[in-house]
């Protein structure tokens, strides 16, 4: 992975110095914890559920307990997107621990850490996208930011910390460093995790052991998301630094501190590893708390995100007149029970009909009286744009079907929004079915092309887009949404007039595990959305 500049070479390799390198005999006295709490794995870029088996595999029968799944930070465009699947599959077919490496800056720069400023507010609600995905998950260790190497790293890592546990996650909390001392951040709960990044064509295993002993000392508890024999990755690889890869190891796990070894892209380095004789020390599964003997502290509830959170002020106080010209009468309120799985109206005025509201920082799901298309209440969905990424604000319902049929009125409220969608190939989706590991089946919503806004239908991994129903702000629509597990196929009705037809030629077709409606997710949308929503219906068939 790392093919570091000269400058950052050197420094790496003149780091021991300044940090009083430990001798021989200095290693030997290292600390010792119990060798059954240790979390030790490898790390990397899975490209496919495929691939993710394949290191749950390998994972197996190399005695190994923890694997740091990497992604590219959403404003960067890199070729390795998250993808929530990987690590739900991951989940489902192992017992291991997973660490979620969202925001893996690279290479370690100035540069890359002002980038990381402007995009702040994605650093963080990629996070939260996580914890809320998997709120209080064991299992489930966040990686704040991969490799920030400016000197405010510290207080953004306690900021962050501090909203966290402020939301109630109780989730273990990981962050590698670069060349600032260590520092023990407060965290109330003791579940979060420091490391650095080693590789031995740098650095020496008595220099890295120094620097653990340095960290412990300070009441740190370690593991390091990267370590290698050589940073040029596995053409560079030799028997003497795979040796030094293989002594650091062995000593961390007498240390009771933690190391995935870096694969980057699948298993690309295993090979190499394996040729030169890289050996994992004999570890058990951790706990939660695998540097610290775990406590019994009542831990708090999660909320869906930070609090407090700004407050809608755009919303209007007037009923919309406008309602779509060629909606037939409402349907009534008692359908038939053989094809209505689900329906809500929202008149109970909250969403506890749904399983889970799932929203990204800074944004809002509510009910209110403000805008329904029929009765007294409706849902209200609210972005901010603050963060120039992805974004969302909505309701999941777990269901099972193979054949299924999901509508709701919408109405995007001009006053917050007079043009919708701002750029070319800006995106919002309103409705959305996933399978069991959280693979996108199909998605129905609105983007943006060549300076028009046009419905769009997603499924196998292609869009198509229409303008057959012209969008408007303050305006009601119908839309539907129809997935065929068996056929493949997936459709788009606009006012109940299917406009969009497709079928899904790759990607998963399985059958629908969620449902979710309201802003599911926005693509570099730079302004405030706000949507309502109102009488939902799941049903078989169109």
């Amino acid at each position: 992975m790392k093919r570091i500049l000269v400058s950052v070479i050197a420094l790496s390799i003149l780091l021991p110095l300044f940090f009083c390198v430990a001798s021989t005999n200095e290693v030997a006295a290292a600390p010792t914890q119990s060798t059954n709490k240790v979390f030790l794995g490898l790390s990397g870029y899975p490209t496919s559920t495929q691939q993710v088996q394949n290191i749950i595999n390998t994972m197996k029968s190399n005695g190994l307990n923890t694997f740091r799944m990497s992604f590219n930070p959403e404003w960067s465009r890199g070729p390795h997107p998250y993808h929530e699947e990987y690590i739900q599959y991951f989940l489902d077919n192992s017992d291991y621990t997973i660490i979620v490496d969202r925001n893996h800056l690279y290479p370690p720069t100035e540069a890359s850490a002002t980038s990381a400023r402007n995009n702040w507010a994605t650093v963080r609600n990629s996070i939260f996208e996580v914890l809320e995905t998997f709120p209080n998950n064991e299992r489930v260790i966040v990686e704040l930011i991969n490799e920030y190497i400016s000197n405010d790293f510290y207080s953004r890592m306690q900021n962050l910390v501090t909203e966290v546990r402020k939301a109630g996650y109780t989730n273990g909390l990981l962050f590698n460093k670069w060349n600032q001392a260590w520092t023990k951040v407060n965290d109330p709960l003791d579940n979060t995790y420091q490391g650095y990044h080693y590789y031995f064509n740098s650095w020496s295993p008595s220099g890295a052991i120094s620097q653990m002993q340095t960290a412990q000392s300070k009441g740190i508890k370690l593991i390091n998301t990267e370590v290698g024999a050589d940073f040029n990755e596995h053409n560079s690889y030799t028997t003497a630094t795979v040796n030094e890869l293989n002594q650091f190891l062995a000593q961390c796990t007498s240390m009771g501190i933690g190391n995935t070894v870096w694969m980057n892209e699948n298993l690309n380095n295993m090979p190499r590893y394996q040729q030169l004789g890289l050996g994992f020390p004999s570890v058990s599964a951790p706990t939660n708390s695998a540097n610290h003997t775990p406590t019994t502290t009542p831990r708090p509830t999660p909320t869906a995100a930070p609090t407090p959170r700004p407050t809608v002020t755009s919303i209007p106080t007037s009923n919309p007149t406008s309602k779509p010209t060629t909606k037939p009468s409402p349907e009534p309120t008692t359908p038939s029970e053989t094809t209505i799985i689900f329906q809500d109206g929202f008149e109970s005025r909250s969403t506890g009909s749904w399983s889970k509201t799932i929203t990204t920082y800074g944004n809002k799901v509510a009910v209110t009286s403000n805008a329904p298309y029929e009765g007294n209440y409706n849902a209200l969905f609210y972005t901010s744009g603050s963060s120039r990424g992805r974004e969302n604000a909505f309701l999941r319902k777990n269901v099972y079907a193979k054949d299924a049929y999901a509508s709701a009125e919408f109405r995007i409220d001009g006053n917050t929004c007079s043009r919708i969608l701002q750029d070319n190939d800006d995106r919002m989706y309103l409705l959305r079915f996933t399978n069991r590991y959280g693979s996108d089946l199909a998605l129905a919503g609105i983007r943006r092309e060549n300076e028009v806004n046009k419905w769009i239908l997603f499924t196998g991994e292609r869009a198509q887009t229409s303008t057959a129903v012209p969008i408007s702000t303050d305006q009601w629509y119908d839309i539907g949404l129809y997935w065929n597990s068996e056929s493949n196929i997936a459709e788009l009705y606009i006012n109940d007039k299917k406009i969009l037809s497709m079928t899904a030629t790759k990607g998963d077709t399985s059958a629908a595990t969620y449902v979710d409606m309201g802003i599911i997710y926005t693509y570099q949308v730079q302004n405030e959305l706000l949507v309502y929503g109102d009488n939902f219906k799941l049903s078989i068939t169109p």
